[in-house]
């Protein structure tokens, strides 16, 4: 999969889902990201891994055992232990 601009694309799908927002809104967003990001390393978390994270919380939260909760899921035992050590925030 090719690589292109994060925050071109990220902007794409904030006016596709914010009709209301304005072109110029939107540049003066960009241009306040590239100016506080710009040249940093930063780690995207692959929304596979978030995802499941909030599969296996919901389903811990419904009464499954691990066990019940990592096949669900469909992660391993290692993995969703590892899954379960993490620090997630969300807010």
């Amino acid at each position: 999969m090719a690589k292109g601009d994060v925050v071109k694309a990220c902007m794409r799908e904030m006016l596709a889902a914010n009709p209301s927002m304005t072109a110029r809104d939107a540049l003066a967003v960009e241009c306040r990201i590239r100016e506080v990001w710009g040249g940093s390393k930063v780690y995207v978390c692959k929304g596979t891994a978030l995802g499941k994270a909030f599969r296996l919380g919901a389903d811990l939260a419904a009464g499954a055992t691990l066990h019940e909760a990592f096949e669900r899921v469909g992660l391993s035992r290692r993995s969703g232990y590892r899954a379960l050590s993490r620090k997630w925030y969300v807010r």
